[in-house]
Formats: structure tokens, C-alpha cells, sequence
């Protein structure tokens, strides 16, 4: 989806109104996934707001953009449907997230169902993490475990020579000298 929409379809947003109608459904929802699809929609009504402030005014409609979308892509519902300049602070907001439930599939006996929650929530925050960033290779080692789970689980083949690609790939991009 383009972050950069028409000034028309912004222009809603930048009411004087628009910022009291958000507090006030924002209050109104709790942090119950029936309440996901409304998340994501402020999380829009944020972002566009962001985009047609003044930089001096719109780095608190960024940050509560990012807040609002991140139960969208924990839970992996439609993710192509953030703003791409978003995508590595979500990665980054849905980290601890992600190693609970890891922890948990290393600690409990877990469904399928689970596991592949898991796996693609992994799956999401490295696709959404930069290359150049220096958290990347544990993002990728967790994926990593993530697949070894499924595998563990299924037998699937493709999933340990996954894991194993990933492992690899985490290895070579830690430098020399990282303690």
C-alpha cells in the first residue's frame, strides 16, 4: 500500500475534530482482537495525519501509528498493508512479542496451529528488518528456531534446510570481532 496518499483522502484527518473523534474511540477499545480491525484503522488515521502535519507537530501521530499497528502485524493480517517506512519500528515494537511466544514453543508442547503463528511472525520481523541493522542476525537465528520447532513437529524437510539457511546467513553477517 503507498504511504504517500493524495491530499484529498488526508484532508479528513487534519480537521480540528478528527483528533478528538480518535481519542475518543481509541478510549473506547480495549486490547481484545475483536478490537484489531478499529487498531488498524486509527493506526491510518494516524499515519495520514503524520504525513500532512508540519514535521514539527507530527512525530507523535508517527508514534501512535506504529502503537496502533502493531496487533495488526503481530497477528499477520494482511501484512502488505502497512506503510513500508513503518515496517522496521513494527519489526522492532513486535520483537518481545515474538520471543515470548518463541520461549513458550521451547517450553511447552505446542499445536501446529501455534508453531505457525510463530513461525511467520519471525518470518515477518526479519522481511521487515533491514539488512544493515545489527539486530538482524538474532531475528534471523530466532526464525531459525522457530522452523527447527516446526520441523521438530512435522518432519518437514523444508523447514530444517530452512532453518539451516537462516542459521548460516545469521553467522556471516555477525562481525569477526562481535564478542
Amino acid at each position: 500500500m503507498s504511504s504517500d496518499p493524495e491530499p484529498l483522502r488526508m484532508q479528513p484527518f487534519l480537521e480540528p475534530d478528527a483528533v478528538e473523534q480518535m481519542r475518543e474511540l481509541t478510549a473506547l477499545l480495549d486490547d481484545g482482537a475483536d478490537n484489531q480491525l478499529s487498531y488498524f484503522l486509527l493506526g491510518w488515521a494516524h499515519w495520514y495525519r503524520h504525513l500532512g502535519l508540519p514535521q514539527e507537530q507530527n512525530q507523535s501521530e508517527l508514534v501512535d501509528a506504529v502503537q496502533m499497528f502493531v496487533p495488526w502485524f503481530v497477528e499477520g493480517r494482511e501484512p502488505q498493508s502497512f506503510p513500508d517506512a513503518l515496517r522496521p519500528a513494527l519489526a522492532g515494537l513486535a520483537f518481545p512479542t515474538a520471543v515470548a511466544r518463541l520461549e513458550y514453543l521451547q517450553q511447552y508442547a505446542a499445536d501446529l496451529d501455534r508453531i505457525n503463528s510463530v513461525a511467520g511472525l519471525w518470518q515477518r520481523i526479519v522481511a521487515a528488518t533491514p539488512k544493515s541493522d545489527s539486530g538482524r542476525p538474532q531475528r534471523v537465528t530466532n526464525l531459525a528456531s522457530a522452523l527447527m520447532a516446526r520441523y521438530e513437529r512435522t518432519g518437514e524437510r523444508a523447514d530444517l534446510d530452512e532453518a539451516i539457511s537462516h542459521l548460516r546467513s545469521a553467522l556471516a553477517a555477525v562481525p569477526v570481532d562481535d564478542p
